[in-house]
């Protein structure tokens, strides 16, 4: 059966124009410059609210799970970080310091001050939160809310190399503030999908991505599924071939007077569904995302007609008395779904069918 696609990539809407992907894989990415270990040193720590604002602070990230804190121009001599496992003093040796013994999910507290007199005063507190990333791989059907749920990420989404995600129709939404992608192939159906016997082909649902930035290489296929076909008319039967059979359709002579059964209409294909795409820095993003539509099935064709019948008797020629019956209709082919569209940053959900 054969499938009407169309190709769009991300950025421009009617070509196929590819992003240049700069670092198809984030986790290949240049690991954050080492730092060395600052010696603890003993002090009486005093401590007090804060009543600065010096401190400046982001979170880098490297592979799944891995962070350090980056600290600039705190202006102090001296932090003293917090865990739940007791504190530590940390003296400063320049304007900018970097923490890399955080762990994923792990809440940590830096004060920040001076040390006079062999005693830290602290004179500004920052708390930080060390996210949790979300990691998907593997060949995996959506098929329960949970999955659903576990594709949105308050900070990082990693799709590993080779991972296939098939949606199974559901609306998806990809939502994290980085999500990156290795080699990763998402799709609402498998390819030559079918409907269940009897039903509609259904659509490819709603896929949506949010993020601040993408990186790596995926390819979104967007399908429905196809319609199923008719079931062809099976052929009328003889009054003497009833017998014994009760009250099939093919015995049925005052409703179909020996014509062929008719065969039952096909169902139609399901839409391609709809896309939307608003990340805000995709330049290292290589992304493509495939319509296609799914094709309605061929009516079945109509059962053959009663053949000729002829006088019983043992002189030639006999007479013929009844013409060959007409065959039965055929049934209705399935209509095509439509295409759906992909949209981008710029439009509104509600614009986007």
């Amino acid at each position: 059966m054969k499938k009407i696609i169309y190709a769009i990539s991300f950025l421009l809407l009617n070509a196929c124009v590819e992003v240049q992907n700069k670092n198809s894989n984030p986790e290949e990415s240049p690991a954050p410059e080492s730092h060395s270990v600052v010696q603890e040193q003993k002090a009486e720590i005093d401590q007090q609210e804060s009543t600065h604002e010096k401190v400046q602070y982001s979170l880098i990230g490297g592979k799944p799970n891995q962070y350090e804190v980056q600290f600039k121009s705190t202006g102090y001599s001296a932090v003293v970080k917090k865990t739940v496992q007791g504190q530590v003093l940390i003296p400063l040796q320049s304007e900018t310091w970097s923490d890399t013994q955080v762990v994923a999910n792990e809440k940590y507290t830096y004060q920040f001050g001076e040390i006079s007199d062999g005693k830290f005063q602290s004179a500004e507190e920052v708390s930080i939160q060390i996210p949790t990333d979300q990691v998907v791989s593997g060949v995996i059907n959506i098929d329960n809310d949970e999955q659903v749920r576990q594709l949105k990420s308050a900070n990082r989404i990693f799709f590993t190399r080779g991972t296939t995600i098939t949606t199974m129709g559901r609306d998806i939404l990809i939502a994290a503030n980085e999500v990156y992608f290795d080699d990763v192939i998402i799709q609402s159906w498998p390819k030559g999908s079918q409907a269940f016997s009897g039903a509609n082909g259904m659509s490819g649902g709603h896929f949506t991505i949010k993020s601040k930035l993408a990186q790596g290489k995926v390819v979104v296929y967007m399908r429905g599924q196809n319609g199923v076909d008719g079931v062809s008319g099976k052929p009328y039967k003889n009054p003497m071939e009833c017998i014994g059979l009760g009250n099939i359709p093919e015995c049925d002579f005052l409703k179909y007077q020996g014509r062929g059964i008719p065969g039952t209409n096909a169902t139609n294909g399901g839409d391609s569904g709809v896309a939307l795409i608003q990340i805000q820095d995709m330049d290292d993003l290589h992304a493509q995302v495939y319509h296609e539509i799914g094709i309605g099935g061929k009516g079945g064709k109509g059962g053959p007609g009663m053949p000729e019948q002829y006088s019983i008797g043992f002189i030639e020629p006999r007479t013929k008395v009844r013409d060959k019956q007409p065959d039965g209709p055929d049934g209705q082919d399935g209509i095509n779904g439509h295409f759906g569209q992909t949209c981008y940053q710029s439009m509104q959900p509600r614009d986007c069918r």
